[in-house]
């Protein structure tokens, strides 16, 4: 990925007046989380050609993500006045005023989208979620119905199938939810299966990279390049395990700059894999690793960073499968800090099961799937703190948001700064949200998703005999996880 960003960047110096190059440069920039960069790509696609729709879009977007909201909402007002029918336009102001708390009008404007288009399962999906009117459910409710009896795509009809089974469960109609689940991830899986086989080959293979080398290379490396202090603090664990909640609040401390679900780290993985090295599993200690490659390594991350980190003590990156890479970012970044969020193993697991991730996180369409990263996830978490324990803290759900003002003094004692008041209302957090947990972190902390698997024994069963068998649960459920690591 970087080395395509390097190529659209030759390729727009040699065409600067190329608008469709600018367009690509500015996505390149935001896929890779280079925020402030896409911004003047996309800007500048839109300067040469001024009528373009997708372009002012994706401008849009990018305002989004700095979270300049009303400059976004401004961008998509103007591709809906080029073109009324740009569903995607409305959808962003949707997601722009639930954002800021404004639901009658993110309603509104989804509203919009599927008068225009019926079949629109990603608007409905966010009605389901939005409007609790029960005089509207009922609508809500006919229209998934119909997307999923259709000849939809898998994908469609999934995401369709997942909102009704959320409708269901928060009315407490438990086993029709879980039915239009388990269909929908049968929909889902159908388009691309999740290589269980492989993942877990890989865990193999960095839990049998020495560790030597990494506590060797932390000791004397040199300090964080870009910073004078303890500044980088990674949010990880598995998905739905309150890694977002985590950094929201976190976030409401005037002193810390989220970042949230940054894919930089990710993009240097696969660079150093695309040049045939080991090092992701083992560090970058080996010897064909000399400083130049780490420096470059640590620009690219560090260039995913908001311009302005400057004027924050702490910066957080929550991608939550941050936890393979663990080896990479201590020899990245030696001073940095590790918040580990975890849940119940049946809770975390039926909670993804739950949720519509796309492509992003497959194994969360198969049950047993889910539970095996689980498992795999702890393994190699544990392999993690031998040589990195005092740096990282363990963060758990249940106590976070029953103990939230407990925790929130545990959050920034860990992160070395003063409790800040703001933290215990997560909630007011104005900051941009773009997880599936968007809608929950900006409602106040709530208990009832403790235990919620209880709800689904049967369902659950298989999954929570062989969690059982490999020493997650005990006899009654409970997990075990938390009293093995201090």
């Amino acid at each position: 990925m970087f080395d395509a960003v390097d190529s659209a960047r030759q390729a727009v110096d040699i065409q600067p007046v190329n608008a469709l190059l600018q367009h690509h440069l500015a996505r390149l920039f935001l896929e890779t989380g280079r925020v402030e960069a896409a911004q003047a790509a996309a800007q500048r696609a839109c300067e040469l050609e001024t009528h373009n729709v997708s372009y002012r879009y994706h401008l849009a977007v990018v305002f989004q993500r700095r979270g300049e909201l009303d400059q976004a909402r401004l961008m998509a007002e103007e591709c809906i006045r080029q073109d009324e029918d740009f569903a995607e336009a409305r959808i962003l102001i949707g997601e722009i005023e639930a954002t800021l708390g404004n639901t009658a009008a993110a309603i509104s404007s989804l509203n919009e989208v599927v008068i225009r288009d019926p079949q629109h399962e990603r608007a409905w999906g966010w009605l389901a979620d939005l409007d609790r009117d029960d005089a509207n459910n009922a609508e809500i409710r006919q229209a998934l119905m119909s997307i999923v009896s259709s000849d939809a795509s898998h994908e469609v009809a999934a995401t369709a199938g997942i909102a009704l089974a959320n409708m269901d469960r928060r009315q407490g109609k438990f086993k029709a939810a879980f039915a239009h689940c388990q269909a929908a991830n049968r929909r889902s899986a159908q388009d691309k299966a999740f290589d269980l086989q492989a993942w877990l080959e890989r865990v193999d293979q960095l839990m049998a990279a020495p560790c030597d080398g990494l506590e060797t290379g932390r000791s004397s490396s040199s300090p964080d390049v870009g910073f004078e202090k303890e500044t980088l603090l990674f949010i990880v664990g598995m998905p739905r395990s309150g890694s977002t909640l985590c950094e929201q609040i976190l976030s409401a401390h005037p002193a810390v700059q989220a970042v949230g679900e940054n894919p930089a780290m990710e993009y240097v993985e696969k660079s150093l894999l695309h040049r045939g090295m080991d090092a992701p599993a083992a560090g970058l200690f080996s010897p064909e690793c000399g400083e130049d490659l780490v420096a470059t390594m640590r620009r690219h991350y560090l260039e995913s960073l908001p311009p302005d980190n400057g004027e924050y003590q702490i910066i957080t990156d929550k991608a939550p499968r941050n936890f393979e890479r663990l080896g990479l970012i201590f020899s990245l970044f030696p001073t940095a800090r590790v918040l580990w969020c975890v849940r119940h193993p049946l809770d975390t697991i039926l909670s993804c099961y739950f949720q519509d991730f796309g492509a992003a996180q497959k194994f969360s369409t198969d049950l047993m799937e889910s539970a095996q990263v689980y498992e795999g996830h702890v393994r190699l978490m544990h392999h993690w703190l031998n040589p990195f324990r005092a740096s990282i803290a363990l963060i758990d759900y249940a106590s976070m948001v029953q103990n939230l003002e407990a925790t929130a003094h545990k959050m920034a004692t860990i992160a070395g700064l003063d409790f800040h008041p703001a933290m215990v209302e997560p909630h007011r957090n104005q900051r941009l949200v773009r997880t599936s947990s968007f809608s929950q972190v900006k409602r106040p902390v709530y208990t009832s998703s403790i235990n919620n698997w209880r709800h689904y024994p049967k369902g659950l069963a298989e999954v929570r005999a062989w969690l059982e068998s490999k020493g997650l649960l005990d006899e009654h459920g409970r997990s075990r996880l938390l009293a093995e690591v201090p």
